[in-house]
């Protein structure tokens, strides 16, 4: 059992997919280089307002009603990609079938009963799911291949032709779908043959007496008994939308209006594998040639496209385009969706997602991702030293065997550091006057001396000294002395 999807319109269908806005308004698709553009397709909008295919941009520009578009092999590529994976969520084994303004996607769905269900709600599942993703389609199935596609040719929605039943429901489809050649059309033509019931009626040694083994093969179609052999593609999965404006785009709202939907989109195809984004990367084709390329990557993978168009969204507040954009390309690494298995009575976390679009927030309001974080200590003597990174899930750490099972000295840290004055002996603390209170050294461990980035502006040095002292009242004080260019601080209390 086959099951065919055909696009109709498909440079059409490509262009709207991530226009949604244009769905409901007359559209035509103009290509070729000016002077000489022609409408290669439009939407049933524009022909109902009298549009035809081959109408030159002068005749077009009569119909002031009509959008035109210019044609994005780019953006074809992709609805392609698209069309591929919605067939591909039902059958590994899938054909794809180009023709000039029109793709059909064919799928081997023998044996998926009783996974997919039956025929009839595949089909309609297939149906549904291409509208979905944005694209009108039909979609019919077959035991015959080619009967299948003549009538998703000529019909819209869906059908089940049952077994032995192909002659019978092809008989009423115009001979149009067969894809004649110029001299067939005008042969049958004359013959007065318009349908595949009055082409499957004729004589097979007679039609092939005069058109030869086209003969045969054209009424074999017409019949349902022509046999194809099914070419599966082996296309990887990549993840990538492209769109392309009209005119050159300086309004960043205007941007991101055009990025939600290609998010939406990816988010989608990217659902039907049972994966997640791990990472968006926009790229902004800018006037003049150049790129602007920004990338996002959220804490967990996502499939949520409004919390990833508000990350991108505050990114590029933070790092705008230095010029115009005149086109628009997104790029994604998938992984696989995080879960997370909450205890009963445990408290309620906020979602990541959530928390992550705050974070961004944090950061275009401090003025960069730097500034948010965890405050994780640095490799260095430099008191205070340390350094922001991104929150991260916390690893779970084993304390060492005996841990807490001998008393440390307890050691409280000053910040800020009190400045004091000191008088030296012997180039060694002798006494020093800290909170209104003068102290006599009685013991002075030091110096250690300390210093770092030598190299650069922020070359710092000091000494350090561990003393122990007692006021004129007795009252004794165990510290840290430190100094720096004939300046002295007390910087730690010991207990």
């Amino acid at each position: 059992m086959y099951a065919v999807i055909y696009a109709r319109e498909f440079p059409a269908q490509a262009l709207l997919r991530l226009r949604p806005e244009l769905r409901q308004k007359p559209v035509a698709v103009m290509e070729g280089e000016p002077p000489r553009e022609f409408v290669c397709a439009a939407n049933e909008f524009a022909y109902r307002m009298g549009v035809q295919r081959g109408m030159t941009r002068p005749q077009m520009e009569v119909l002031e009603a009509v959008e035109t578009l210019r044609r994005s092999r780019a953006e074809e590529d992709a609805a392609r990609a698209a069309l591929l994976e919605c067939a591909g969520r039902f059958s590994p084994r899938v054909e794809e079938l180009r023709f000039e303004y029109t793709l059909a996607v064919g799928a081997d769905i023998s044996g998926t009963e009783k996974l997919l269900g039956t025929t009839e709600q595949i089909v309609r599942r297939m149906c549904e799911h291409a509208a979905v993703m944005g694209m009108e389609v039909s979609v019919a199935a077959s035991c015959n291949f080619d009967a299948a596609l003549c009538w998703a040719k000529a019909h819209a929605g869906t059908k089940v032709i049952s077994p032995g039943e192909e002659r019978k429901t092809l008989a009423a489809v115009p001979v149009d779908v067969l894809d004649l050649t110029l001299d067939q059309s005008v042969t049958f033509s004359l013959w007065g043959v318009h349908t595949l019931g009055e082409l499957a009626a004729l004589p097979q040694a007679e039609l092939i007496a005069r058109l030869g083994q086209d003969g045969k093969r054209l009424r074999e179609l017409a019949c349902g008994e022509h046999q194809h052999l099914l070419k599966p593609v082996g296309e990887p999965f990549v993840l990538r939308e492209e769109i392309e404006f009209e005119a050159d785009v300086e309004s960043l709202d205007s941007v991101m209006f055009v990025l939600a939907p290609m998010l939406q989109q990816l988010c989608l195809r990217v659902q039907s594998r049972a994966l997640a984004l791990a990472s968006v990367t926009v790229q902004c084709g800018l006037d003049g040639g150049t790129t602007h390329t920004r990338t996002v990557r959220p804490v967990l993978p996502t499939i949520d496209h409004q919390a990833l168009l508000k990350l991108i969204h505050l990114d590029l507040i933070a790092n705008p385009p230095g010029a115009a954009v005149v086109a628009l390309r997104v790029f994604t690494e998938t992984n696989r969706p995080s879960r997370a298995q909450l205890g009963l009575f445990s408290p309620q976390f906020p979602e990541p997602m959530r928390l992550e679009v705050t974070l961004a927030r944090l950061a275009a309001v401090v003025g960069g991702e730097d500034r948010v974080g965890a405050p994780e200590l640095v490799d260095s003597h430099r008191r205070d030293a340390f350094q922001i990174r991104h929150f991260s899930e916390p690893t779970l750490r084993l304390k060492p065997e005996g841990w807490g099972t001998h008393g440390v000295a307890g050691m409280r840290v000053l910040r800020p550091s009190e400045v004091v004055f000191v008088q030296k002996l012997h180039e060694r603390p002798h006494q020093f006057v800290f909170r209104s209170e003068q102290y006599m050294v009685m013991e002075c461990y030091g110096p250690w001396l300390a210093s770092g980035d030598w190299w650069g502006a922020e070359k710092w040095e000091r000494r350090q000294w561990d003393v122990v002292a007692s006021s004129h009242s007795g009252k004794p004080l165990c510290c840290q002395l430190a100094s720096s260019a004939n300046e002295w601080w007390v910087e730690v209390l010991y207990d």
